[in-house]
């Protein structure tokens, strides 16, 4: 475990941030590919869901429907991630985030409101249970979930360094 040196810079951090995470071919590509998927999750579903809920599934109340059962599935796999020790978590991350897709595949598809409401809890779930990935040492884990930076404690700060141990017990406050 690395805690930053005093004197150091904000820029000096940054840069040797950089240098572990371009230096990680496994975690940029990771990134990259999140990046792209948000941003077609943000166009394929959040911008043309409720266009299509408003010109095919009847209005407002089918969006409605749609993002509570994706709510639903955050709130499910949010309560299984939290409680889940992979033993190879890289793995489960990036096999389950396919499944983010399900609403926008319902969507495409032209299914019924409760057709795409399965496909959003199950996109609201995978959200969750590709983030229980996240327990990999420090300083490589402080760079690829910003609730790193908070301490052993609920206290949010960044007085100390994280151990994989508290990153397990995700005592993070982020309010």
């Amino acid at each position: 475990t690395r805690v930053a040196a005093a004197g150091s810079t904000v820029l000096q951090e940054l840069r040797e941030g950089w240098v572990e995470f371009s230096g990680r071919t496994w975690l940029w590509a990771i990134v990259a590919a999140a990046a792209l998927g948000n941003m077609a999750m943000q166009i394929g579903f959040t911008v043309l869901g409720p266009v299509v809920a408003a010109t095919e599934l009847g209005g407002p109340r089918a969006w409605g429907a749609i993002v509570s059962a994706m709510g639903v599935g955050f709130l499910l796999g949010g309560l299984t991630a939290f409680r889940l020790r992979p033993r190879r978590p890289l793995y489960l991350a990036q096999a389950v985030v396919v499944l983010g897709a399900g609403g926008m595949v319902g969507l495409a598809l032209g299914l019924p409101t409760w057709g795409i409401a399965i496909g959003a809890a199950v996109s609201g779930a995978s959200f969750w249970l590709s983030h229980a990935a996240y327990a990999l040492p420090r300083p490589s884990w402080a760079i690829a979930h910003p609730s790193a930076f908070c301490a052993g404690s609920d206290s949010g700060s960044s007085a100390a360094p994280r151990t994989p141990a508290s990153v397990r017990e995700r005592t993070c406050n982020f309010s």
